[in-house]
């Protein structure tokens, strides 16, 4: 899953894309692109939107228990009118040390470039205040992805 998500860094940022194609892909056409590959046999709905994401009812928001995968949720950024998500990539040994993987659009926050992309230590426990301390202020919760996925008819 990780892997796939990988591959996908430098694509550039195109609202509402999420196919297997070089064309970009925004935040969620990101995490559902990741989902369908995530697991054979499995699959997500074809596009979630944030929305559907922080009211699925697996919302949780504690900012340590998730695991690598997981959703991660943010409050909108600035000029947005929606939330932003993106992928858990690594939890550092502390359990506390986290970066993820997702697509920005251009203008999201401090020190965050657009199209996909990893940012390191989101919530500056290595480096204290990095991205102006966005992610850490703006966290609403996390989704498990297992939560995500139904089995292939």
């Amino acid at each position: 899953m990780l892997k796939h998500a990988e591959s996908l860094l430098g694509q550039p940022y195109v609202w509402a894309a999420y196919r297997d194609t070089d064309e970009g892909k925004d935040c969620t056409g990101l995490v559902c692109n990741v989902l369908n590959n995530a697991k054979p046999g499995y699959q997500a709905k074809t596009r979630y939107d944030t929305k559907e994401l922080i009211n699925s009812g697996f919302l949780q928001s504690n900012k340590y228990d998730f695991k690598q995968g997981d959703i991660l949720l943010f409050k909108p950024g600035p000029g947005e009118r929606v939330a932003h998500a993106g992928i858990v990539r690594d939890i550092g040994n502390n359990g506390k040390t986290v970066s993820m993987i997702h697509s920005a659009v251009v203008g999201w926050g401090p020190g965050i470039s657009p199209g996909v992309q990893l940012n390191e230590d989101i919530w500056g426990e290595q480096t204290p205040g990095a991205y102006g301390n966005y992610w850490l202020n703006n966290y609403i919760g996390y989704v498990p992805y297992e939560k995500l996925l139904t089995k292939k008819k």
